[in-house]
């Protein structure tokens, strides 16, 4: 999904956007090729009748997906930082999505939106992910907040290192808001005490599987 807005775009950022999906595509098909080896045959003779191959490559190596070198570690290594520019991305644009979900408002309606960084960390982090967390989150602009108190037409969330809030539409019903935050409430109430009953029923937490009984506790 996030990679949607420079597929569409044109000039080198299209470019090299499609390659790197082609290359990860690719490797994905020898990784899967062990246990889906007829699909992963068909997609890679696919992509060569599109041209899509590895120029490095012997042609044998290309002739099929069986014949072809394993993929190389080295061109993916992990990248602690670009993960946690993602995180606090996928954070924001997961919490304004909510709150669109929430309180009814149309994913083509684009909002205005302030975060409150809770370090110098995170604000570094979110400003290369900016423009891409405005277009997956429909949001028209970030500004920085700085106060402690939650601006007034506007709604609160969390997202990973801060606190965010979403600017309420002109056209907004204030009561319908309430009605479904109420019902909202309501419903994650009644959720919190089924947890409560099994967290405190000792023949689920005794017999129920540990992974089970650990997920539960992580929900209370």
């Amino acid at each position: 999904e996030i990679i949607k807005p420079r597929l569409w775009g044109e000039g080198e950022t299209k470019h090299s956007a499609l390659e790197v999906s082609l290359l990860c595509l690719r490797n994905i098909f020898k990784l899967f090729h062990l246990y889906m080896p007829f699909v992963t045959e068909e997609l890679w003779q696919t992509l060569r009748e599109h041209g899509v191959t590895d120029a490095a490559t012997a042609k044998d190596e290309e002739r099929s997906i069986a014949l072809s070198s394993w993929p190389n570690r080295d061109l993916f290594r992990k990248d602690a930082d670009a993960e946690a520019q993602i995180d606090i991305m996928a954070s924001i644009v997961r919490a304004v999505r909510d709150v669109r979900q929430n309180l009814g408002i149309s994913p083509k309606q684009e909002l205005d939106a302030k975060l409150l960084f809770l370090n110098d960390t995170t604000k570094g982090r979110f400003e290369p992910v900016r423009g891409i967390t405005q277009s997956l989150g429909g949001v028209h602009g970030f500004a920085e907040h700085s106060g402690g108190t939650t601006p007034t037409g506007y709604v609160p969330f969390k997202f990973s290192g801060g606190i965010g809030y979403v600017e309420l539409p002109s056209d907004i019903d204030a009561r319908d808001i309430s009605t479904k935050l109420t019902a909202r409430i309501e419903k994650l109430q009644k959720a919190l005490q089924g947890i409560e009953r099994n967290l405190g029923n000792k023949d689920f937490v005794a017999n129920a599987p540990a992974a089970l009984v650990e997920e539960t506790k992580s929900k209370a």
